[in-house]
């Protein structure tokens, strides 16, 4: 079980921390999506290492600027009536010229049993103007979310048990129960049932592909769409690092997928900040994978996500580190 989990795993080349540097504005930047037209980032914030100490103060949703190359972090507005957000997995589009966000809500973020909620927000400035919350029993453990229009996208639910012994040996013992559920004008399906805890969520249009991250499968999974139905065909299992997590799509269409190297390491960075997690960013091309930033977790850890500013720059974030990294591609 150690070893499944990555236990004996290091970093098998050179941390290249010194090409990163920290912004600091935010704690817990699970979630990035960015905008490559505006060159504004969402980022999805939530202190997860205080909740898991009893603190249970909400999260928040943060607007990061590049527009003058320098990032300007600014908390969004809209979300202080909700005392039970604590967002996840976010996901940004535009749709008739306006703005929206996506967003996975945890009600209890350490108690799943408690409920979730998957919020829909019109991006206006610094503002989030709820349009709808939706709920419904198939959101039972949701994890990340890719929308494709207003009425329609798929998420992730990381396992099938959420309370007890049965959670607990699903998890560790990476049993294939979690996956995919499509909603569209209402209707919610479960897709896929046979992963072994689905995590990350991208759809890469220029294939038409929908890409799903399988942590405890230390794999990708790459599924055809149908355009009319919203089914998906398996088209490829990847293997994948360790514990792959968030997948973000750049604007050249290859993909950016943080990963875990041990997951030993990141149960003991909740507890114990200075216990370092270690992680890689893994760019996915029409050339195969390549690894693009290795991170030995003594300034930054546990990375759960990385997306592209540019060919050769990425912003990344992490579950339970303070601030953002911004990063220069390993050559």
């Amino acid at each position: 079980m150690w070893l499944s989990l990555g236990g004996a795993n290091e970093l098998s080349s050179v941390s290249n921390s010194e090409h990163c540097r920290i912004v600091h504005g935010m704690v817990g930047a699970e979630d990035i999506e960015f905008d490559a037209s505006t060159n504004i980032a969402y980022v999805s914030a939530d202190d997860r290492r205080s909740h898991s100490m009893g603190v249970q103060e909400a999260g928040a949703i943060y607007r990061v600027s590049f527009i003058d190359g320098e990032p300007d972090i600014e908390k969004m507005q809209g979300t202080e009536a909700l005392s039970d957000f604590h967002p996840h997995g976010i996901s940004y589009f535009n749709e008739n010229g306006k703005s929206y966000l996506y967003v996975i809500s945890h009600r209890f973020p350490e108690d799943a049993s408690k409920g979730h909620d998957i919020y829909l927000f019109h991006i206006d400035g610094c503002q989030l103007k709820q349009v709808d919350k939706l709920e419904h029993d198939l959101i039972h453990s949701p994890n990340d979310i890719v929308a494709l229009a207003q009425d329609e996208f798929y998420f992730t639910n990381d396992r099938k048990a959420v309370t007890g012994t049965s959670m607990f040996i699903e998890v560790l013992l990476g049993l294939a129960r979690s996956g995919v559920v499509h909603y569209k004008e209402g209707r919610y399906r479960q897709l896929v049932d046979d992963l072994a805890f689905a995590n990350g969520i991208a759809f890469q249009q220029s294939s038409n592909t929908l890409w799903v991250s399988e942590s405890r499968g230390s794999a990708l999974r790459a599924y055809r769409r149908d355009v009319h139905t919203g089914d998906l065909e398996l088209l490829e299992i990847m293997p994948l690092g360790n514990s792959p997590d968030n997948i973000s799509v750049t604007k050249e269409g290859d993909l950016l997928v943080a990963d875990h190297v041990n997951g030993v390491s990141q149960i003991r960075n909740v507890s114990d900040a200075a216990h370092p997690s270690p992680s890689r960013v893994w760019r996915i091309g029409k050339n195969g994978e390549h690894l693009q930033i290795a991170l030995d977790g003594n300034r930054y850890s546990a990375v759960s996500v990385a997306v592209g500013l540019s060919d050769k720059q990425w912003l990344l974030g992490s579950i339970y580190n303070e601030g953002l990294l911004i990063c220069a591609a390993n050559e």
